[in-house]
């Protein structure tokens, strides 16, 4: 019988990367979410129509930053990189006994895009789901014409395992989204292949450590 998943650790870890840091949200990114706004270029790839450069409103920063501390089957970072923040990820809709989750990640401005940093969270996200969680499935669901997000999720071994058709009115048409999900198996083995994830396994080690460590304190 397959081990069940762990329950969802109270605390949030930190998930350090070479070229990203991912980090718990906290209520001061707010403002620094607020002044990075909508990029037109980042948000019509989440289907999003005649978006215009604008910051975020305190009240759309806050829910932001909310989503991302959320604690019922969340678990969520915000990806900083060279000291600046960049982006977010969200592992959610996670099921420990089931062993599945949803993952969710987004950079904030075009200027990061094409950096491998979104590939880099990715997979020390999904070393996180798998190592440490215990999960032994992750999907993801994108829009048919986000060529960037299905090859970074391809790079992580996710593959696509279905399309919802007409799942969108999107710029005066009806869009497909793709269905996508990576197996612990799948991903292990993209991860044994690449050298620079040779590091990953020592990750999940200490995150898995550290996270006994404050269960621990806690009790």
């Amino acid at each position: 019988m397959p081990p069940v998943g762990l329950p969802l650790p109270d605390v949030v870890p930190v998930l350090p990367g070479r070229q990203v840091w991912l980090r718990p949200a906290r209520p001061a990114d707010a403002g620094v979410l607020g002044r990075l706004g909508i990029d037109p270029h980042i948000h019509r790839f989440y289907g999003r129509e005649h978006a215009v450069r604008r910051g975020l409103t305190s009240t759309e920063a806050r829910q932001t930053v909310s989503r991302l501390m959320g604690r019922h089957g969340n678990q969520g970072w915000v990806i900083e990189a060279r000291g600046r923040l960049v982006g977010t990820a969200r592992l959610f809709a996670v099921e420990p006994d089931e062993r599945r989750a949803w993952y969710f990640i987004s950079l904030l401005s075009h200027e990061f895009v094409g950096r491998r940093l979104g590939t880099e969270a990715t997979r020390l996200v999904l070393t996180y789901a798998f190592a440490v969680l215990g999960m032994h499935r992750v999907s993801a669901r994108v829009l048919d014409f986000n060529a960037r997000a299905v090859a970074l999720l391809r790079g992580s071994g996710f593959v696509v395992e279905g399309r919802e058709r007409e799942w969108l009115y999107f710029e005066d048409d009806w869009r497909d989204a793709l269905v996508m999900g990576v197996l612990e198996h799948e991903f292990r083995a993209v991860v044994s292949s690449l050298p620079e994830c040779e590091r990953l396994s020592g990750l999940s080690r200490v995150v898995r450590e550290d996270l006994r460590v404050a269960a621990g304190a806690v009790r």
